[in-house]
């Protein structure tokens, strides 16, 4: 192992060998105790690893108290459905004519639907549309 290589465990690490790579530990902590550089950068992680581990940041607020500040929201989506339910199952016999209107209403759009279809009365042409989306060239040779 060369210096460089233990200098960038040192930082990525920090000083506590038991974080260190174990295939490296050992041969790190060698490098350690013949590199008078290297024990300073140690000591120097030392530090700024007790300093992380002494610092706790205390949140301000809990999800509690952000959940409580949020203004209260209605469901749209259960509204809509109530409302078309509303609308088509009307409980006044004067208002039939909705769920009627509905079901023509779908039948119409079927029937156009079916009758704007593929205009040609040749259906194998459709069909090799169908079967073979991509265009295959064949060759007799």
């Amino acid at each position: 192992m060369d210096a460089n290589r233990a200098q960038d465990i040192l930082k990525t690490y920090g000083a506590e060998p038991a974080r260190w790579p174990a295939d490296e530990r050992a041969a790190l902590s060698v490098l350690l105790t013949e590199n008078p550089a290297l024990r300073e950068l140690q000591r120097e992680e030392s530090e700024l690893d007790t300093q992380l581990t002494r610092s706790t940041v205390q949140p301000s607020l809990s999800v509690a108290q952000i959940m409580a500040a949020l203004p209260q929201q209605e469901s749209k989506t259960g509204q809509f459905f109530e409302a078309l339910i509303d609308w088509l199952m009307p409980g006044d016999p004067i208002l039939f004519w909705r769920p009627a209107f509905a079901a023509a209403l779908a039948l119409g759009v079927g029937i156009w639907l079916g009758g704007n279809g593929y205009a040609d009365t040749d259906w194998s042409s459709a069909e090799q549309y169908v079967f073979a989306p991509y265009d295959v060239e064949m060759s007799y040779d």
